[in-house]
């Protein structure tokens, strides 16, 4: 700390340089290097009072600002002294902004940082370099604790800034800075240019997040504490499984991308689990975590992935479900490594599920680097390390609940990853057994259906944009359930799946639908897969009964209908065994909770093969075509195919003939 008789010197010699004006600046500023060499002529050693360097020992003063100009061969750097604290009076009176020569009552201050909870006059984010050359635009707005800074109710998100520098700015890293308040209504920051710019790196954004929570008052923390806890047991209420879902879809939710065709298109992902003697790991090819998508898991509902129409997830909360069994969870991914660690902390109610605490190397477990080390971290690019609480449930098999038996069943088969659309492979190696478990996607055993695209009507679309736009309006019909990535939902897709061998398609047992993961209680009666844009409930283990789900039931019927004749077209399989695919309605309106979907689904259904060709037939010329159903007369008897009689004759006998007629032949 500099003494004040130091402080006052240092005033002083500011005081007695000739001072410079600089453009957009204004004057009073002094070359940094003559203020050194004037420092050292009266005898004061920075370095002795335990400074590396000159601007550290000036900024410990709390004297100066600075500012650096780049526009030289060199850069210079430029001190000024800071205005002196304004008596009550001059607080009363307009607030100056340097950066933008405009006036804001300081009392609008005062009101906007209480509003929004800002500590300081500094915000953290990303400078965005603009078409014009020397501009910037400042995104990914944030408090110094890097959490976002939103008030939905008064329109406050995405905040922005806009401004010019000569200096050069990495356009995926973050700076600190000095904000300025330009307007009120609409708020509207500035960048206080006279003031210093610093990176910040990934130790000093886990810092942040980590002293940010740590300051929640008592009361706060307590509350959080609990809803952490309480959140965990309902998303788990279905099956202890979730949380493996949970982390798979992670790993699909950021892959990496690359140019195909000339479009930008996502890779696909490989996913390893490995479990061990005291850990279970985690890890995937997919891009690396950035400073988003760490706070969004130090986070309750962050709602990161909102903006990320792509991502199967979408409300932020999902990661909570590796705390059921876990107490500590390691994250390793490009430069960050930290842990959530209830062991960690002995302050009481502390949310540890949420508070990151930075991790050298040497603080992580042999065992995890073991397995760490089996792949260059720019291969796979996400690495998580789970130890139980308990670490006989890794691989005692005389447990109910041990894992061993619960990644066996949950990859029985290829079907957890089929509707996963950027996972293409699943591994899962355990010890002390010589072959992993292994699930691919493009398994020979499946046929799976393109995805099929259909328009969402545009009142139903108007609808939820409302209520997202207006979160605190009453309501009682569903949308309140709608998550923020369904905002202008316009287009919604069905995928079918069912088994195959050879020429023949197979049905599938225990059939259910999937939102993307399997939903398991969803079981319409089907024999084959669905995958649709439903919303699922919490527990992602069934679908919400609200409007939109049933919109989107009417639209897996039609989609449904283009299926079986697609597959039909294709002349792969045998029209038994696609016809076999549709289903026993009446059986499958039994199960009553979903009796109303079921209908939907079938009257949409239904009504395309009325309206449609879809039959395949050969006309009289011995030409394919296809007929609509009702237009087609199935000889049952078999006389017609054996040549009893012929086909004109057969529709005669059955008084049927039409006067346009048109024979048509099954095949």
């Amino acid at each position: 700390m500099v003494s004040k008789s130091i402080i006052e010197k240092l005033r002083e010699i500011y005081q007695s340089l000739p001072k410079v004006e600089l453009v957009d600046k204004g004057d009073g500023w002094v070359n940094q290097y003559d203020f050194l060499r004037a420092v050292g002529k009266v005898g004061i050693n920075y370095k002795n009072l335990g400074y590396d360097h000159f601007y550290e020992f000036l900024t410990d003063s709390g004297l100066f600002s600075f500012w650096t100009d780049f526009s030289g061969e060199k850069p210079i750097r430029y001190v000024i002294e800071k205005a002196k604290p304004k008596s009550h009076e001059e607080q009363r009176r307009p607030q100056y902004n340097r950066a933008a020569t405009q006036y804001v009552d300081s009392e609008e201050v005062v009101k906007i940082k209480r509003r929004l909870r800002l500590e300081n006059n500094q915000f953290i984010g990303q400078f965005a370099p603009q078409r014009n050359e020397g501009w910037f635009t400042i995104t990914d707005i944030r408090n110094t604790d890097f959490t976002k800074i939103e008030d939905k109710e008064r329109g406050i998100k995405n905040l922005s800034i806009s401004f010019r520098s000569n200096k050069e700015f990495n356009r995926y890293a973050y700076y600190k800075f000095t904000w300025v308040l330009l307007e009120t209504d609409p708020l509207k920051f500035g960048i206080d240019l006279h003031e210093e710019i610093t990176p910040i790196y990934p130790k000093d954004i886990v810092s942040s997040l980590y002293e940010g929570i740590m300051r929640y008052p008592a009361g706060a923390a307590k509350k959080i504490a609990r809803s952490l806890d309480t959140l965990k047991k309902q998303l788990t209420q279905s099956g202890k499984e979730v949380f493996i879902y949970e982390l798979l879809q992670n790993a699909n939710d950021y892959p990496r991308r690359t140019k195909i065709d000339g479009k930008i298109q996502p890779l696909p992902v490989d996913v390893e689990f490995h479990i061990t003697e005291n850990y279970l790991t985690f890890e995937h090819t997919g891009e690396y975590f950035n400073p988003k998508n760490i706070a969004a898991i130090c986070d309750i509902n962050d709602g990161e992935k909102s903006d990320n129409t792509e991502a199967i997830g979408y409300k932020g909360i999902g990661f909570k479900t590796v705390f059921l069994d876990n107490d500590y969870v390691l994250l390793n991914t490009g430069n960050y490594t930290f842990r959530f660690d209830k062991s960690a902390t002995d302050v009481i109610n502390t949310p540890w599920q949420i508070l990151p605490i930075w991790t050298g190397h040497n603080e992580i477990d042999n065992e995890i680097k073991s397995v760490f080390r089996q792949h260059p971290n720019e291969e796979f690019r996400v690495k998580f390390a789970l130890q139980p609480r308990d670490n006989e449930i890794l691989t005692d098999e005389d447990r109910d609940d041990n894992y061993i038996d619960l990644f066996t069943d949950v990859f029985e088969s290829e079907r957890v990853i089929l509707f996963i659309p950027n996972i293409k492979k699943v591994s899962i190696f355990i010890d002390g057994q010589d072959e992993p478990i292994v699930r691919e996607k493009d398994n020979k055993d499946w046929c799976v259906s393109d995805s099929l695209v259909d328009d969402i009507p545009e009142d139903i679309t108007d609808k939820i944009n409302d209520v997202l736009e207006n979160p605190d309006s009453l309501r009682s019909d569903g949308y309140e359930k709608i998550p923020e990535k369904y905002m202008n939902f316009r287009k919604t897709a069905v995928k079918f799946a069912c088994k195959k061998a050879e020429r023949k398609l197979m049905p599938v047992d225990d059939a259910i639908l999937y939102c993307y993961l399997p939903a398991k209680r969803a079981d319409w009666g089907f024999n084959f897969l669905m995958n649709t844009d439903m919303v699922p409930n919490g527990q992602r283990d069934d679908i919400e009964d609200i409007e939109l789900n049933h919109v989107i039931a009417r639209i897996a019927g039609k989609q449904f209908f283009y299926w079986i004749k697609q597959l039909i077209e294709s002349k792969k399989y045998d029209l038994d065994s696609i016809f076999a695919l549709i289903p026993d309605f009446d059986e499958c309106k039994k199960r009553r909770v979903y009796k109303t979907f079921i209908e939907e689904f079938q009257e949409e259904f239904e009504k395309f093969i009325k309206e449609e060709p879809f039959v395949p037939c050969v006309d009289k010329d011995g030409e394919q075509t296809f007929e609509c159903i009702d237009n087609i007369i199935n000889d049952m008897t078999g006389m017609t195919a054996n040549g009893v009689i012929s086909d004109e004759d057969f529709i005669i006998l059955l008084c049927c003939f039409p006067n346009n007629w048109k024979i048509f032949v099954i095949y």
